[in-house]
């Protein structure tokens, strides 16, 4: 598409789609049709004009700021190349006809009710994808973006489609990303993989009261809230709530948790690490919410008061709850674990992911 060939018109303001601060619609005479160009470069080309009405009910979203006044502009997770290329999977697997509804699902609704309404499919799920995109996260912590992404991914798993392994990794490098969880080693310098063993054989059946006393000591998993500090001062989203991060911790006595260091941080993984102060300002003001075993469960909220003990390089973090919840202590296994060649250990995960209902899942190798 050469320049000489486009009739360009600025966007209007508010259109809910932001990259770089340039973007344009451009009449492309040779097929009648119309795309959006991203500075200088072609968002997704061929693609119907979007009714401009449609586009104006929803304004853009205003940059995170720290009550000192300080503002980091945020211009989405996904890059202009990477949001077209998952626009190719999404036609070629035919997501885009998808039921909408199936897309959100997760999604709080007071949020996903102010995304704007379009007719035909192909520029809703466009539209969606960059609206979405365009939000760092919600008042309560969550990247709206990952839980779309997953939900796609989803829906193309159940259907047998390959493109769903391009919407999963592009659903856990933002999640991972955005809950400060460094990036996974290449699977070449895996032992396993590099010399192509196999765990064959190996009886790994546990008692059936293995499972009750799991659903008993569930309930000592807390979801963590972290609020994020910089420079003394807490970052606050759009709507003026407060910048969280959501992660994990787990009761070790009775007014002690013990969580990951990155979570206390509340950094993204490729941000610095808190500094000291706002490190001990982000665990003091953090929430323990327990009992949150369910999207529609009503959790009990427990502050933190101090940061008791921590270790950046160990990743862990302990810190003193205002209160005892009174719910029974993981008990802390003494022994030092050591891996040989033909090691085995089966890992039984009990996890709020990305601040989502407690989960868990059992004996994974």
């Amino acid at each position: 598409m050469a320049p000489n060939m486009l009739t360009s018109n600025p966007l209007p303001i508010g259109s809910g789609i932001r990259w770089h601060g340039v973007v344009y619609w451009a009449e492309d005479p040779r097929h009648g049709t119309h795309s959006l160009l991203v500075g200088r470069s072609v968002f997704w080309p061929s693609v119907p004009l979007m009714p401009k009405a449609a586009m104006n009910r929803q304004s853009e979203p205003e940059p995170r700021n720290s009550e000192m006044g300080q503002s980091m502009a945020f211009e989405g997770y996904l890059t202009p190349p990477e949001i077209a290329q998952l626009m190719r999977e999404a036609v070629d697997s035919d997501l885009i006809s998808s039921t909408r509804a199936l897309q959100l699902n997760g999604i709080p609704k007071g949020f996903a009710l102010g995304l704007p309404r379009v007719q035909d499919d192909l520029t809703q799920f466009n539209l969606d994808l960059v609206r979405i995109n365009e939000v760092e996260r919600l008042a309560d912590g969550q990247v709206p973006i990952v839980q779309f992404l997953r939900n796609s991914a989803l829906q193309l798993r159940l259907r047998g489609r390959p493109q769903a392994e391009g919407f999963e990794r592009a659903a856990n490098e933002i999640g991972n990303r955005t809950q400060g969880i460094p990036p996974l080693p290449s699977p070449e310098a895996v032992r396993e993989v590099v010399r192509q063993e196999a765990i064959i054989g190996v009886d790994d059946m546990v008692d059936f009261n293995f499972l009750l006393k799991g659903g008993t000591i569930g309930g000592s998993v807390a979801r963590l809230r972290v609020p994020r500090f910089e420079n003394g001062s807490q970052v606050k989203i759009a709507n003026g709530a407060p910048w969280l991060m959501n992660g994990t911790a787990w009761v070790i006595s009775p007014r002690l948790i013990l969580t990951n260091y990155h979570v206390a941080s509340a950094r993204l993984a490729d941000e610095p690490a808190a500094s000291a102060d706002d490190f001990a300002l982000q665990a003091s003001n953090s929430i323990a919410d327990f009992h949150f075993d369910a999207q529609a469960s009503v959790p009990t909220a427990i502050a933190n008061v101090e940061v008791a003990a921590f270790s950046k390089g160990l990743d862990f973090a302990l810190l003193r709850l205002e209160s005892d919840p009174g719910l029974p202590a993981f008990e802390i296994y003494p022994q030092k674990i050591v891996f040989a060649s033909t090691s085995y250990l089966s890992v039984n995960i009990i996890q709020h992911p990305n601040g989502r209902p407690n989960a868990s899942r059992c004996e994974t190798t």
